[in-house]
């Protein structure tokens, strides 16, 4: 640990820097503030007063360094290290005393050769993914140097997950507004030709109808990404909502003969609740009651049954079951479909990651169903979750919590 002359010499650096990042703030407060006093009577000091008027305590030292949104290395020319920040001690940068990555080593060389302050993002890779870091290290004493740390990596991942994005829905509407393009032009040449021209046409709805998906998904995205986009969480009957959903792609079931089977608490419901009112009496709705926004609910069950179906082989069916679980309404949809290898299970719910891209092309797929499911059931504080085994079909968990009883309805 460095003794208490050295500390005050790291804080006084470290005070410059924060100084310099609020300097704007700073000086609106100094002239407004200069010649008042504060609520208690006594006169304002200024930073400068801060420094001079009396020396700081070592406690008030480190917890200066602390509340610092940067962490912090103090160390020797030879990378020896004498004081490790809370924040920094996290990063692994530190062993046995001495600061260890080559390339943060290699920029304090160059510091302690010149004296010139020096800044840098450095990448390191820790075995899983790599880390961004911006380092940034300056002299303060005759053998001691500050060695400010920034974790980037965050920033990074998101800037790539943009420039992903970006490079895939371009790509994705690209495909089939290309493909319609092309089929318009084929049918101005075959125009001469009924049975050409019918065949073409059908292509042009089929791309029609996969561009449209598309662009309803990105705005589904959209949705359940921002948080402010949930205006009304209110009492839903969880059971009300899968029906909906199951309606929504009755159409895409009937085209493939695929049987859609409801049951709640392990009774098998009819999928339209009005038949059910002539019927038996099915379970109480305050069952499954859920504090949610209906949208949102409804939209992600409706991606999962919509996937169900599509990866189902024809003549297939698709169950969809409902039941208390304790504090939870537990959703599962089943299918009898391909299944989903097991190295692709922590990816699927990525945006546009598709499993066998070709095969997806094929059905229609879209590769954002599962990531709206996904981010829509976590906004409720919920979770999404998935077991599949290849030749198996895929069998995908929904879990809410449900409504408190003294909630507003």
């Amino acid at each position: 640990m460095a003794d208490i002359t050295a500390m005050q010499l790291v804080v006084l650096a470290v005070l410059i820097a924060m100084v310099a990042s609020i300097a704007l703030t700073w000086l609106v407060v100094s002239v407004r503030d200069r010649s008042s006093e504060r609520a208690d009577g006594a006169p304002w000091r200024s930073e400068q007063g801060l420094l001079a008027d009396e020396p700081l305590s070592p406690q008030v030292v480190r917890r200066l360094i602390e509340t610092m949104p940067n962490a912090l290395i103090v160390c020797s020319s030879q990378g020896l290290v004498s004081y490790v920040s809370p924040g920094a001690a996290q990063l692994g940068l530190v062993e046995h005393a001495r600061l260890m990555p080559s390339e943060f080593m290699d920029l304090l060389a160059q510091v302690v050769s010149d004296g010139v302050l020096r800044e840098r993002e450095i990448a390191t890779d820790s075995g899983e993914q790599a880390t961004h870091m911006r380092v940034r290290i300056g002299g303060i004493d005759d053998d001691s140097y500050a060695v400010f740390l920034d974790d980037v990596s965050e920033q990074r991942r998101f800037e790539e997950v943009r420039r992903d994005f970006v490079t895939n829905v371009s790509h994705e509407l690209k495909t089939p507004s290309g493909a319609i393009a092309l089929l318009a032009e084929t049918i101005g040449d075959a125009s001469d030709d009924p049975e050409a021209v019918r065949y073409f046409a059908g292509r042009i709805t089929k791309e029609s109808e996969r561009l449209s998906q598309l662009v309803h998904h990105l705005i589904d995205l959209q949705h359940v990404q921002d948080m402010s986009a949930i205006q009304v969480t209110q009492r839903v009957d969880a059971l009300a909502a899968v029906r909906e959903a199951i309606a929504l792609d009755a159409t895409q079931a009937q085209a493939k003969s695929i049987a859609v089977q409801l049951t709640a608490d392990r009774r098998v419901l009819p999928l339209d609740a009005a038949s059910e009112a002539h019927g038996e009496a099915g379970p109480h709705a305050e069952a499954f009651e859920v504090l949610a926004d209906r949208e949102s609910l409804t939209t992600a069950v409706r991606n999962l049954v919509e996937n169900a179906i599509r990866y189902s082989p024809q003549h297939g069916s698709v169950a969809v079951s409902l039941e208390r679980a304790g504090s939870v309404v537990r959703i599962r949809v089943v299918d009898q479909g391909i299944g989903i290898p097991k190295e692709a299970q922590q990816r699927i719910f990525e945006r546009f990651y598709r499993v066998d891209a070709a095969r997806s092309r094929a059905t229609g797929g879209s590769g954002l169903g599962l990531s709206i499911a996904k981010h829509g059931i976590e906004e409720h504080g919920g979770t999404l979750g998935v077991w599949s085994h290849e030749g198996f079909g895929s069998t995908f968990t929904i879990e809410i919590p449900l409504a408190p009883e003294n909630a507003a309805t």
